[in-house]
């Protein structure tokens, strides 16, 4: 009797493990966007036009490091989850010189895997057979 609870313990904590892997692969994407406007306003803190852009780079460089696998840009019209991020492209970032804010332009290295499309049309035939 007093091993069922010794087997169990590593069951609970691989659904435990399960159930955080979901929630960060689901917050993945929000993470990296509010990493990268976060960036926006912490280059807009460095002195000069060349330190920001030092700084940028160094910044892409580490996000690039801890990039998650599970990061797209999430540009949505009629599809879904289209381009997945594999890079930042550090040397190709530029910061508009502007007084009141930093505005970036970043290129990225994406893939696209197969598309999900939403189709109105198939999803009303689909419900129609079912009645």
């Amino acid at each position: 009797m007093e091993d069922q609870p010794h087997r169990l313990a590593p069951a609970a904590a691989t659904n435990s493990q399960k159930n955080k892997d979901f929630v960060d692969a689901y917050l993945s994407t929000p993470r990296f966007m509010k990493t990268l406007t976060d960036l926006s306003d912490e280059v807009l803190k460095q002195p000069t036009n060349k330190e920001k852009l030092r700084f940028l780079k160094q910044q892409l460089c580490e996000i690039n490091r801890q990039l998650p696998a599970q990061v797209y840009i999430p540009f949505v019209n009629k599809s879904m989850r289209n381009y997945a991020v594999l890079n930042i492209v550090a040397e190709e970032a530029v910061v508009f010189k502007t007084k009141e804010r930093a505005p970036l332009l970043l290129s990225f290295e994406v893939y696209r895997p197969t598309e999900i499309t939403i189709d109105e049309n198939v999803e009303l035939k689909s419900q129609q057979e079912f009645q």
